[in-house]
């Protein structure tokens, strides 16, 4: 039933009219057929369950198992988007409930810690009177830094 299904629905996108990417088609196909398969392998369900029967129940021991693994939450929330499509091929419109439901929590991101800025070196200091091939040239840098001096310095 799950390769029908994959079959007739997986080119089109889940909220608007278009199909999806081919990498799309094969993430979502790839991850459907190993959900069904780690049901049985991971959650320690006797029988992998057909798409019809899919129950709150296999979600909520997925979960755990994606937690477990170590997953990040928004791995996770792209399996249980890939989940929300299935369900809505099969007419469960609502089926898969938001993350929160499931025990996750997907709270804003720490904020990004920018280094300690290091002091910036003026041309100035920087000139060396040659080039990396050796040839010796005389760069106006001393003579200009003579006259003015801010020279190279930000503004």
């Amino acid at each position: 039933m799950l390769e029908i299904l994959i079959k007739l629905f997986n080119t089109q996108h889940t909220a608007l009219e278009k199909t999806v990417s081919h990498k799309t088609r094969q993430e979502r196909a790839q991850f459907l057929r190993r959900f069904f398969r780690d049901l049985k392998l991971k959650a320690g369900f006797k029988t992998v369950p057909d798409p019809r029967n899919l129950g709150q129940k296999h979600i909520h021991a997925m979960v755990q198992v994606w937690q477990q693994a170590h997953l990040a939450p928004a791995t996770i929330q792209t399996y249980l988007s890939f989940l929300r499509g299935l369900a809505m091929w099969m007419g469960k419109h609502g089926f898969v409930r938001k993350p929160g439901h499931y025990g996750l929590s997907l709270g804003v991101p720490a904020p990004r810690v920018r280094p300690a800025r290091q002091e910036l070196e003026r041309p100035r200091d920087r000139c060396r009177g040659g080039d990396r091939r050796g040839v010796q040239v005389r760069p106006p840098c001393r003579r200009v830094a003579a006259a003015d001096v801010g020279h190279g310095a930000a503004a």
